[in-house]
Parts: structure tokens; C-alpha cells; sequence
């Protein structure tokens, strides 16, 4: 007894080093005690790329390409996007994901691990990514962003979480369950505009996490912030529209006029004077209390903010 408890003293010195955080996973999948996700070992499927050779790699006053690659929880199926250099190291991949999420411990515990002859084995800090753009991470309890986080988007993440929330509004089922509702009660309906918000929150409750915000309606206020810097971006602009597309939100935007006027009280929410006319993309739903409206000033398009609906009156 007393051997096993010396040997439990040596090994608690090295909790959250990388190798052993490895082999704790593979004896746990080996016994029995976890079950890695199918995503993940699809990840860990994928060949080992060798390194970018020396004549494909960008000359030194070129700035360095960035690609999108994606991580994995090894148990749960938590998956997040994140943007590093083509010619990233693996350590650079970690940090890319301890910055979106909030996480220090992201780069100081995780781990990224492959399968070698069936086994896991963790990759070197300083190893090339290579052609790789799907890795497996153990050490963290999940990949939730830590709570409260705000992350500050990059103009190539924007533009992953427009492509993200593409992927979701253009697949078949949400788009015939979107035909359905506008056979039955017209674009222009209340009804068709209630059903269709619903339907893009639980899209956005799966979405934002992904990329660092919160699925709730303060996480969306946050993401409109955080992609505010982009309004006037070519690409970002255009996917926008596809978006406005595929939501069917082509038809005249909501317009409301200000009946009392109202001062911020913190810095997601604008001043509106009485009188004004302003443009309203999102209400909060009914059943999140039906306070608050995110609002845009028609003659400033970076003129955004939040605004109670009791300010307004919707214009017929």
C-alpha cells in the first residue's frame, strides 16, 4: 500500500502534462471508461500530411496565408473553427484555440493527440500542422467558451461564422420548413416572421458556442457587435446578402418610429431621440421576456445598438 501511494505522489506532480494526459485516455478507451466521439475518430483517421516543402512555403515579405481548421473534444461533441497560418505548429493551433475561447488552459493543458499503430500519442509542440485541418484535443472538459468571454473576431473569422451559419440556413430540411410557413401565412406575416426567428435562434444556439459566443440572445447582441467592424467589407457584405437570402428576408425591413426618447445604459445599447424612424433586424422573443430590439439608424449603418420595444411603435 505504501508503494502505490508513493507512486500516486510522483504522478500528481505531472497532472496536465501532455503525454500524461494522453496515456490517461487511451487506458480509459482501452478499459472501457470512455468512448471517443465518431468525429473524433474520423479526425483521428485522417493521414499524417508531411510538411509544406521549402519551395511551396511564402516568401518572407508575403504575408502569411491562413486556413481554417477545426478541433474536436475526444469524448464529447463539442467542436470548435479557428484560424491559424498555413504554416502553424501545433502549439500555435492550441493557442488559437485557448484565444477563442477564453481559455488559457486550452494551451497549458490541452493536448493534441493522432493514433499511431492504434495507439494515441500526442504531437509535439513545434510539429507542422501540414495539410492537416482536423485535430482531436484531450485535457479540457469540454469546448465551451469560458463564461462571460467577449471574443473579438478577425475578419477571417467573421467570415467563418457567416459560412457556418450558410451551411445551416441553406440545408433542405430548415429550407422546407421555412417553404412550409410562408405557403401557409405569406413573408410579410407575423406569424411567418415569429416562426422564422424561432428557427434561426436554435440555429444560433448550436452556431455561436463554435465560435466563442454564447447561444442565447445576449451572445447574439455580442456577435453583432464583434462583426460590426466588417460592415463595410465586400465579401462580408455579399455573404450577408446570401444569408438575407435564404432566410427569405429579402421583402422590406422592419421599420419602427421612436415614440419615447431613450439613453443607454451600458455599451450595447444606443441613444434614439423621439420622432426618429429606425430599422429593426432582431426582437428578443416573447419568452425571453420581450424587453429588448437590436436597432440600426437608417442614415449610419454602424449606428447600432440595443433599444427597448417599448420605445417604439412599428410603422404600418
Amino acid at each position: 500500500h505504501r508503494g502505490v501511494f508513493q507512486m500516486m505522489q510522483a504522478v500528481k506532480a505531472l497532472f496536465g502534462q501532455p503525454k500524461l494526459v494522453t496515456l490517461d485516455l487511451a487506458l480509459k478507451q482501452a478499459v472501457g471508461l470512455v468512448q471517443l466521439t465518431p468525429a473524433a475518430e474520423a479526425a483521428l483517421a485522417e493521414p499524417v500530411a508531411a510538411p509544406p516543402r521549402e519551395e511551396e512555403k511564402p516568401a518572407p515579405a508575403a504575408p502569411p496565408a491562413q486556413v481554417e481548421v477545426i478541433v474536436r473534444h475526444s469524448v464529447k461533441a463539442d467542436e470548435v473553427p479557428v484560424i491559424v497560418p498555413k504554416a502553424a505548429i501545433m502549439r500555435e493551433v492550441r493557442g488559437a484555440l485557448a484565444r477563442r475561447l477564453g481559455r488559457p488552459e486550452a494551451l497549458a493543458q490541452g493536448c493534441l493527440v493522432r493514433r499511431v499503430g492504434g495507439t494515441l500519442t500526442s504531437f509535439a509542440d513545434a510539429e507542422l500542422m501540414g495539410a492537416r485541418r482536423r485535430f482531436v484535443l484531450v485535457g479540457l472538459e469540454d469546448l465551451r467558451p469560458a463564461e462571460g468571454f467577449v471574443p473579438a473576431l478577425s475578419r477571417a473569422e467573421a467570415l467563418s461564422l457567416q459560412r457556418d451559419m450558410e451551411a445551416c440556413f441553406e440545408d433542405g430540411a430548415f429550407q422546407s420548413m421555412l417553404a412550409e410557413m410562408e405557403g401557409a401565412h405569406g413573408r410579410d406575416s407575423a406569424r411567418f416572421k415569429a416562426g422564422r426567428q424561432k428557427m434561426v435562434q436554435a440555429v444560433q444556439r448550436t452556431v455561436l458556442p463554435r465560435h466563442g459566443f454564447a447561444g442565447t440572445a445576449q451572445g447574439v447582441v455580442r456577435m453583432l457587435q464583434a462583426c460590426e467592424a466588417f460592415s463595410a467589407d465586400v465579401e462580408f457584405r455579399s455573404q450577408g446578402a446570401r444569408l438575407a437570402t435564404l432566410l427569405k428576408q429579402d421583402a422590406a425591413p422592419e421599420r419602427y418610429r421612436v415614440v419615447d426618447d431613450y439613453q443607454p445604459t451600458d455599451e450595447t445599447q444606443i441613444a434614439v431621440p423621439s420622432g426618429i424612424e429606425v430599422v429593426v433586424s432582431w426582437r428578443q422573443p416573447p419568452e425571453e421576456g420581450g424587453y429588448w430590439a437590436w436597432v440600426q439608424l437608417p442614415a449610419d449603418a454602424r449606428a447600432t445598438g440595443y433599444v427597448p420595444l417599448g420605445c417604439m411603435s412599428p410603422l404600418q
